[in-house]
């Protein structure tokens, strides 16, 4: 899903490159508007990928995250996905479940990249 909206986009981005406004019939201000919201969009649906890849190739394999109570450790099965402002996400695989943790609670993060 994520490959067919990059090229959707890159298709959007190419015809509005190609096409002058005047050939789609709107201004000059919001073929410019246009234009950069696909490339913003394509740049974000690129980046959003390349981020899932890195989950799903285990780039964080060996993070390690301590809390007063717990540490977790990134593994094969359970591995780091992300993190807020207010929480980081850890995904068991075995079970198929998230664990949420307030970053409130983390004493300690090791990130650790392939």
């Amino acid at each position: 899903v994520d490959f067919f909206m990059m090229i959707i986009g890159l298709i959007i981005v190419l015809i509005l490159s190609l096409l002058p406004p005047t050939a789609l019939s709107i201004s000059r201000g919001t073929y410019l508007i246009l234009f950069g919201l696909s490339i913003i969009t394509f740049l974000l649906n690129f980046m959003t990928t390349m981020d899932i890849r890195n989950v799903n190739n285990k780039l964080y394999k060996g993070t390690v995250i301590n809390t007063a109570d717990s540490n977790y450790v990134s593994t094969d099965s359970s591995y780091f996905i992300g993190k807020t402002e207010k929480y980081i996400f850890i995904y068991n695989k075995k079970d198929s479940t998230t664990s949420i943790i307030p970053t409130e609670l983390v004493t300690k993060i090791v990130m650790k990249k392939k």
